[in-house]
């Protein structure tokens, strides 16, 4: 919210119509720049969210700690009289303090809900009402990954404002209004117009009018947008704060970034926006990740700031590990909830066709028994993963074509028939037909590991088959088009991986939107070729990165962060290197996931893509009995139901928008 008060401060000395400056050319802060009702009233509300409080009394209590600080006459008699109601405005008081209503929430439903309780204690004319949840829906949305675009449409479809009017047609004749109608349209358009944090208090500033409350709108929204108050802008607002505004300013950020983002059953079918605090956080350095290639707009600054994320890389020292595991934490929270989804996993194949460098069954590896499931023991498996609770059956095999695109679609349909289950596929790269034909048949997911975004590095570890170019990145934009759900991921510690690429591997992940993410550290298997060439590295090379528990934990919490809404297990790997704590560790920073393994014990054991694989010898109830176990353990609940990723929601909120929306017009 300290967009907001930032806004209200730079434009207090010149609002009336006296004081108007009908440019973008003036001083930020001057001897006259401070605080106004707009701000004192966003503190107020921030504290009724974070305490529960009343936002009659709320209100009111300010009014009395700050009888002169410029309210308006209406709102002053009602601050004075316990008696009197609400009064049936429509004035731009109630969209100036509703901005923390914008952070403050998992949906769009309940900001919209929140907003409309928070105008009507005063402002319940349906203008007052509007002015407020269109202020607050723009933050959220825009928090929440919504272009400028989405904003100009959701505004206008849903709230009925003309923003087609540009700053210069406005300025020349708009005067001193205190009119939600004749302010919300007015500042918002200020932000559509705007490259910058303060180039969109400018731009506000600059049309005339109420200016401290049309600054204070924008500024919400693009703090939110832009991905915060830039210094040193926010210490310069800050300070004009008193110490009895200043403590809540913080304790509100404080409450957010540490998981404060109420949660609700989403109640109504367009409510799947989930939260991001590392957008507000400035973990990345003020970058921001794109949700989608699509929205990778030159005004937000989507270049990530990749020296921050090689900063988090490379760091050791523990206490700030800890902040970046803390935040981790908290966006895992915020975005997917704290339920582990569990992935029942059915490796029902380990012939493979491919001769991957690092891999324990490909087809150049000569000590492995192979194998092949029947259909029937693969449908047995998915019965136990039902009966044990999960939401969701992994089927995975090497790259085997002798499982033909008719088996593997009966499986499927055998699957979907008997069970709820959803279907993810980890098959490798196989044709496109056949990948639509196993939509058809029921597939919801595919899971394919481009490993590396390296292309030097993959071709070396993961030779293409002959007349076959092997691009993962496409196969997985090519899946995403035929509806699947995709997942992705890479290993840690290649021979030859360096820091810059694993920040190139986070940026994919964002440009890729991944709705799955696996990560683990690279085992070697020493009768590997990469394997062999691993045991010769010399260690001490300070651009190799290591293998290490420590740095694929920092590669999980650092993808929670780039990609909040995606699904991230805590991966076998992981419980391999730490066979104690490893699982629960992931778990701890960012990742939401684990996927028990319940294939037959008699097959599991040759399917070693890695010595050392934690697991070879339990059943499937022992492995299942264990892992919630050990999610218990750390307080966290075992989830239900399919577990679809908050990131495909988000992209089918959007495509249905449109028909869906105008339930909320009223």
């Amino acid at each position: 919210m300290l967009g907001a008060i930032t806004g209200d401060i730079i434009g207090s000395p010149y609002e009336f119509t006296h004081n108007n400056i009908k440019t973008t050319d003036f001083p930020l802060f001057s001897a006259r720049s401070g605080f106004t009702d707009d701000s004192i009233l966003t503190v107020a509300t921030a504290e009724v969210l974070m305490d529960g409080g009343d936002y009659t009394d709320t209100y009111r209590r300010y009014y009395q700690m700050y009888p002169f600080a410029g309210w308006g006459r209406m709102f002053r008699e009602w601050a004075r009289n316990a008696d009197v109601g609400p009064y049936n405005s429509f004035g731009n008081g109630a969209a100036m303090r509703v901005s923390p209503i914008g952070w403050a929430f998992a949906t769009l439903d309940e900001t919209l809900a929140e907003a409309e309780r928070s105008a009507a204690v005063s402002h319940n004319h349906p203008e007052g009402v509007k002015g407020a949840q269109a202020t607050a829906a723009a933050i959220f949305l825009v928090r929440t990954g919504a272009s400028k675009d989405d904003i100009r449409r959701f505004i206008t479809d849903i709230f009925g404002y003309d923003l087609t009017r540009t700053l210069d047609d406005i300025r020349p004749a708009y005067t001193h209004v205190e009119s939600c109608q004749e302010t919300v349209p007015e500042a918002i358009t200020a932000f559509l117009e705007s490259d910058g944090f303060e180039d969109a208090v400018r731009k506000a500033v600059s049309l005339g009018g109420d200016s401290d409350t049309l600054a204070c709108i924008t500024g919400g929204i693009a703090e939110a947008f832009y991905g915060g108050v830039p210094e040193p802008i926010a210490s310069e607002a800050r300070a004009r704060l008193d110490g009895r505004l200043r403590p809540t300013v913080d304790a509100f950020r404080d409450w957010f970034l540490g998981g404060g983002v109420r949660q609700s059953a989403y109640s109504l079918k367009i409510s799947r926006f989930p939260s991001t605090s590392a957008r507000f956080s400035g973990i990345m350095g003020g970058g921001w990740l794109p949700a989608s290639p699509e929205d990778a707009c030159p005004e937000r600054g989507v270049d990530v700031d990749r020296r921050a994320m090689l900063g988090w890389l490379t760091e050791e020292d523990p206490e700030r590990l800890e902040i970046l595991w803390a935040r981790a934490d908290a966006a895992r929270r915020e975005s997917v909830g704290d339920e582990v989804h569990l992935r029942g996993l059915v490796e029902f194949s380990n012939h493979c066709a491919r001769r991957c460098a690092y891999c324990g069954i490909s087809a150049g590896h000569g000590d492995v028994r192979r194998y092949r499931m029947s259909e029937d023991e693969v449908v047995q498996c998915a019965r136990m993963a039902d009966a044990f609770g999960y939401g969701t059956v992994v089927l995975q095999s090497g790259e085997d074509w002798a499982c033909s695109t008719d088996w593997i679609a009966s499986v499927i349909r055998r699957i979907k028939a008997e069970t709820p289950l959803a279907v993810t596929l980890s098959l490798g790269e196989r044709h496109p037909h056949e990948l639509a034909i196993w939509k058809a048949a029921g597939a919801d997911r595919y899971l394919m590991r481009f490993e590396t975004s390296n292309p030097d590095l993959y071709r070396r570890i993961h030779p293409s088959l002959p007349g076959r170019l092997s691009d993962r990145i496409r196969a997985l934009r090519e899946l995403r088009a035929m509806g699947y759900e995709t997942g992705s991921g890479v290993m840690v510690g290649i021979l030859g991986q360096t820091h810059d690429d694993l920040a190139r591997d986070l940026e994919t992940f964002a440009a890729l939107d991944l709705d799955m993410i696996g990560i683990g550290p690279y085992l070697p298997d020493p009768e590997t070729p990469l394997g062999r060439e691993y045991s010769a590295l010399d260690r001490s090379d300070p651009e190799q990165v290591p293998n290490s528990e420590l740095m694929t934990y920092k590669m999980v919490a650092l993808a929670r962060l780039a990609c909040p809404r995606a699904n991230i297990p805590s991966t076998t790997a992981l419980a391999t290197v730490n066979t104690q704590s490893g699982r629960e560790q992931g778990l701890r920073r960012g990742a939401n996931v684990v996927m028990p393994n319940i294939t037959p014990p008699v097959y599991r054991q040759h399917y070693t893509i890695y010595p050392g694989k934690a697991c070879l010898t339990e059943d499937g109830a022992q492995c299942d009995r264990c892992i919630k176990a050990r999610i218990r353990s750390i307080g966290r609940p075992v989830g239900r139901g399919r577990g679809d990723a908050p990131a495909r929601l988000a992209r089918e909120l959007r495509a249905i928008t449109d028909t869906q929306i105008p339930e909320y017009a009223s």
